[in-house]
């Protein structure tokens, strides 16, 4: 029973980061292209739907982490670090 606990906790703050980096990658498409506000400074379009997409497949990690007991823990967690772990690399140099 205490796996079952361990799982939806980790899957749950899996899901929360995972959401708020889709909204705020979101966010910033919707404002570069749909307002008239001037950037100094803009990421390109295919880095902003590479990070939609890394939290979309991180969303899923999470949902598959709450719902299944076969998934370990220590391999989700690693594979997930990496995940934004790439993301923030891609953000931050490009």
């Amino acid at each position: 029973m205490r796996i079952d606990k361990l799982n939806q906790v980790v899957g749950s703050i899996f899901l929360i980061i995972n959401l708020i980096w889709i909204i705020i990658f979101s966010r910033l498409f919707y404002l570069y292209h749909f307002t008239t506000k001037l950037w100094f400074f803009m990421y390109p379009d295919w880095l902003l739907i590479l990070n939609i997409g890394i939290g979309i497949f991180g969303i899923v990690i999470g949902l598959k982490i709450i719902k299944s007991k076969q998934l370990s823990q220590t391999k989700t967690i690693i594979f997930e670090i990496a995940l934004i772990t790439i993301g923030l690399l891609f953000t931050l140099y490009m």
